[in-house]
């Protein structure tokens, strides 16, 4: 008898075991560890229903603004609302169609099939269309189901309308038929519907998934990529003085959970990032510093043609400029690779609060008669030959600017 119970009692620890470990990839399945697929395709773990019953799309944001108004509100200002429908990214698109482009600027397969024209012939047809061509074993048989199919709007229409929402609630929220939250849901959300808490939503690593990534090699699918990241501001997050603090990338742009997230399209937010101090060095020299304040990564990040130009004039409306630097990263394409040419942005700081840099600008010989010279500091969105096609305040915004008197030893706005 002793003998058959440790027998019994080793059986059921093995399968306790294996009852374990099959467990762990169930939920390895249901709740994989990356929430964003990096750019390589659209977001496969969220999905719509097939009975849609709202007149808006069932990914839409309008879903949520019933609840959630302040958020959406704050929402509706952000870059992310605008992701596919702003001038800068529409202009880029169209000179350089990269598919890759698609998967976080409209990151949803519903997105991405509207985006891409290929619609098969049961999501073209209207909603009544569609029921009569079901096949009678699997149309629905609720009368108030079949009513409210009956009134809907057609399907294309509402993905079309959901594109131009860009990076909306569920391309952060939703996933596998749950909703993610970044706190301990309440009683309310949970019988509202299906919660969960997601500790990942405050971690700088959440942001990777569209904030890094590297160059790719040809424009169409399926997407390959170089060694070369394109947008490095996860790794400059990862060396810099910010992370070793506890800083993230939320900390800055999603401060107590606002939704609006401000970034470089902020006028307060680069003031706030950037400090410059401009004084005269001799009669036409002049020693510039622009220092960043905590911030966890080079200015400017993110894509390459975003770049900070600091010109010096002999008067305010700058139709002669004495002096200009351009401060940004650059690239040259050698043996079929993109590889970093020169890096001259304001550096990230990794030891310090501030990244700092710093030049000696040489004015031409007619500095030496004028007793002040006017400056200014702009960021730069758009690449020089999409100029064209963009409003001005869509190309740069002025960040500072100002006069330097000779009897002033130094300039601090």
């Amino acid at each position: 008898m002793g003998t058959k119970r440790v027998v019994l009692r080793r059986s059921r620890a093995k399968w306790i075991g294996m009852g374990s470990v099959l467990a762990l990839f169930v939920m390895a399945a249901v709740y994989p560890t990356s929430l964003f697929e990096k750019g390589k395709r659209p977001l496969r773990q969220v999905r719509a229903g097939k009975v849609w019953t709202s007149k808006f799309h069932p990914l839409s944001a309008q879903q949520c603004k019933g609840c959630h108004r302040s958020v959406y509100r704050q929402w509706k200002k952000s870059r992310h609302a605008k992701a596919w429908t702003n001038r800068l990214f529409s202009v880029a698109f169209h000179h350089s169609p990269y598919q890759w482009c698609v998967h976080c600027h409209a990151p949803l397969l519903e997105q991405k099939k509207h985006v891409r024209g290929v619609w098969n012939r049961h999501r073209k047809m209207s909603s009544r269309q569609r029921i009569a061509k079901q096949n009678p074993s699997t149309r629905p048989t609720n009368p108030r189901t079949l009513a409210a199919l009956k009134h809907a709007p057609n399907h294309h229409a509402l993905e079309k309308a959901l594109l131009r929402e860009g990076i909306n609630c569920a391309s952060c929220h939703w996933r596998n038929g749950v909703l993610l939250a970044a706190k301990r849901p309440s009683k309310a959300a949970q019988n509202a519907h299906p919660i969960r808490w997601e500790p990942k939503l405050k971690r700088a690593s959440f942001c990777a998934g569209c904030h890094q990534f590297n160059f790719t090699k040809k424009l169409t699918e399926p997407t390959q990529v170089m060694k070369t990241p394109v947008q490095n501001t996860y790794h400059a997050w990862q060396e810099s003085f910010a992370r070793k603090k506890g800083h993230t990338c939320q900390s800055c742009h999603m401060k107590e959970g606002e939704h609006s997230m401000p970034g470089a399209h902020s006028l307060a937010m680069l003031r706030r990032a950037i400090r410059p101090n401009i004084r005269w060095k001799s009669s036409r020299t002049l020693t510039v510093q622009l220092a960043s304040q905590h911030v966890g990564h080079a200015i400017p990040t993110g894509d390459p043609f975003r770049r900070l130009v600091l010109e010096v004039c002999p008067s305010a409306s700058c139709k002669t400029v004495w002096s200009r630097t351009t401060l940004r990263k650059t690239f040259v394409f050698r043996k079929g690779e993109w590889v970093k040419l020169r890096d001259s942005r304001i550096p990230v700081p990794t030891t310090q609060p501030t990244g700092l840099w710093t030049r000696t600008i040489q004015l031409p010989k007619q500095a030496k008669k004028v007793q002040r010279v006017f400056w200014r500091l702009r960021y730069f969105y758009a690449e020089f030959p999409h100029h064209r096609y963009l409003l001005p305040d869509e190309i740069a915004k002025t960040v500072y600017q100002g006069f330097i008197q000779r009897t002033k030893r130094s300039t601090s706005p």
